[in-house]
């Protein structure tokens, strides 16, 4: 199947093939540690760390063992915070800032401007809050449509919805999915004589859940894996006014069967994998171009060694990217014996991870 293997071959299609339980892209930016250059250090702002709940200095204090920075297991949990002092007082004022080190400054910026020109009235935001909190009463959505938009508002991390310490940076293509798949529930209502803006929050009924697998399936024509996405994404809006909001309805979209999905076992023999892996070493080949204009090279100096490693090892996209030496162990004579590797499938949000150990063979 793949004897002509050529050199524009996708190396995004050409990586699931060898990890089928790997992420096609790593998302290594987003699990390392955070830093401040001395560049970029900005008056308040530090890194605090969600696991240890302390703010972050050059030694990881979770692990115990001295063990630098760049070597915390916990990188994830890391955001940016914000202390502002209050003139003429011993208070201070805090605001989490997510992970991106410039929106941070930004908002910081923004943050102690607003605090100045409240001449720093902690009771004025105590009062705010409680307004807050009487406005989500007040504002719960009354039909689906205004609870898909409550919901949008709620993954975009508006003020309104969600406190700073709960705000979760999304990508923009997973909130533009979402956006796109709520439009399409409510042009099938529409198609189908229903008006959305007065159907009730408890007003699903399962003649609409059938219509909408129609749609999906035979006006879309989608996958059965897109199929699913879809259904998970409608799930969880039910969740948030479930969990969040505070009605005390049933999930309708709960419990519908997934469709099943069969991804082929592909295999390559070595030669093409030894093609694959001259591939990914010339950068022009990994050229592509992004929606906006943006020119991105996918291609970078890594990803042969990052493709031998998962070949050779087995393990998940994410794992082989948390890999460092001082977890390969060796022999008397200094001979690789094995990798100490975190199973990230199951330590995921937990405190205690689990290992595995992978053999170092020649």
């Amino acid at each position: 199947m793949y004897q002509n293997l050529d050199m524009n071959y996708s190396f995004l299609q050409a990586c699931n093939l060898y990890n089928p339980h790997g992420i096609l892209v790593p998302m290594l930016e987003d699990q390392k540690p955070l830093q401040i250059p001395a560049s970029k250090k900005w008056k308040g702002i530090t890194i605090f760390c969600g696991k240890c709940k302390t703010n972050v200095s050059d030694i990881c204090k979770e692990k115990k063992d001295g063990k630098p920075l760049k070597h915390c297991d916990f990188g994830n949990r890391h955001f940016y915070k914000l202390y502002l002092g209050i003139p003429g007082t011993s208070k201070r004022l805090t605001k989490n800032l997510g992970r991106d080190l410039d929106s941070a400054i930004l908002r910081a910026i923004e943050f102690e401007k607003t605090q100045k020109e409240n001449n720093y009235q902690t009771s004025v935001n105590k009062d705010k809050e409680e307004k807050k909190a009487k406005n989500v009463e007040q504002n719960k959505p009354d039909n689906i449509e205004n609870a898909m938009a409550r919901y949008v508002g709620f993954l975009n991390n508006d003020p309104e919805i969600v406190s700073g310490f709960r705000e979760k940076l999304r990508s923009k293509k997973h909130l533009q999915d979402i956006e796109r798949n709520f439009k399409h529930f409510i042009a099938c209502l529409k198609l189908n004589g229903w008006k959305p803006s007065e159907i009730g929050i408890n007003g699903i009924t399962e003649q609409m859940l059938s219509k909408f697998h129609e749609y999906l399936l035979k006006n879309l024509e989608l996958s059965n894996s897109s199929y699913n996405r879809i259904v998970t994404e409608f799930v969880c809006l039910y969740n948030f006014l479930i969990n969040n909001q505070g009605f005390n309805i049933r999930n309708p979209f709960k419990g519908i069967p997934k469709r099943s999905v069969n991804l082929p076992n592909e295999i390559i023999t070595e030669g093409e994998f030894k093609k694959l892996l001259e591939i990914v070493q010339r950068p022009e080949l990994g050229k592509s171009k992004l929606s906006d204009g943006t020119i991105k090279y996918l291609h970078k100096p890594f990803v042969k060694d990052f493709i031998e490693m998962g070949l050779y090892s087995g393990r998940r996209t994410d794992e082989i990217a948390h890999m460092t030496w001082d977890n390969v162990f060796t022999d008397d004579k200094g001979k690789p014996v094995y990798i100490k590797i975190v199973d990230f499938i199951a330590t995921r949000q937990k405190d205690n991870p689990k290992y595995v150990f992978v053999p170092a063979t020649e």
